[in-house]
């Protein structure tokens, strides 16, 4: 019995040596100054590292005007990060990414799913709120644009986003002031015209 718990116990711990081996043989070659970054991210992409190079490939694609590229690289970088903050990151990327195209519905879809994932950072749904503020309020959606804002109110650790939620909440409400008075001039020259 007590060789049988030896055994099992120095096998753990091969296996362990084995793949503390291969993470540190990853490492190496994500390092390397000669990597091609995406081999390397497609070869290792159920690791956490073959997540972080989809996403350093992502921000370029994204930094070069390639929105569609970079959309489909934050999702294999959500897929291979699974959870935690660096896949609520790429999550983050991913929809923001689809909102800089034409597939809106799925970029919208996206930043809902990470603002409704309690398990991420409040920093990271309180960005998504807010990206998804914006993109109400330029479809004219105010109510769902401050709905949007006042959840990224509700985030103990929302960051610089709540910030800029309050500047958001500002401009809505001048907006909202300006149109108001514009409707009134509108209705008083109609009225002023018909007594003419």
């Amino acid at each position: 019995l007590i060789l049988g718990i030896v055994g099992f116990v120095g096998a753990i711990q091969y296996f362990k040596y084995q793949r503390d081996a291969e993470i540190a043989l990853m490492q190496s070659e994500y390092l390397a100054e000669d990597v091609d970054m995406l081999s390397f991210a497609e070869s290792h992409s159920d690791e956490p590292l073959g997540g972080l190079a989809f996403i350093s490939l992502a921000d370029e694609h994204y930094n070069e005007g390639k929105p569609e590229e970079a959309a489909a690289l934050y999702a294999k970088a959500f897929k291979a990060l699974n959870e935690g903050p660096l896949a609520g990151r790429a999550r983050l990327g991913e929809g923001f990414s689809l909102l800089a195209t034409a597939d809106l519905e799925q970029g919208v879809s996206v930043l809902e799913a990470l603002l409704n994932d309690d398990f991420q950072l409040d920093v990271l749904r309180a960005e998504a709120a807010y990206h998804l503020a914006v993109h109400a309020l330029s479809d004219g959606q105010i109510a769902v644009a401050r709905e949007h804002l006042n959840t990224l109110d509700s985030f103990e650790y929302g960051g610089i986003w709540v910030l800029k939620s309050m500047n958001l909440r500002s401009y809505i409400e001048s907006d909202d002031a300006a149109s108001s008075v514009e409707s009134a001039e509108d209705t008083q020259g109609d009225a002023s015209g018909t007594a003419s």
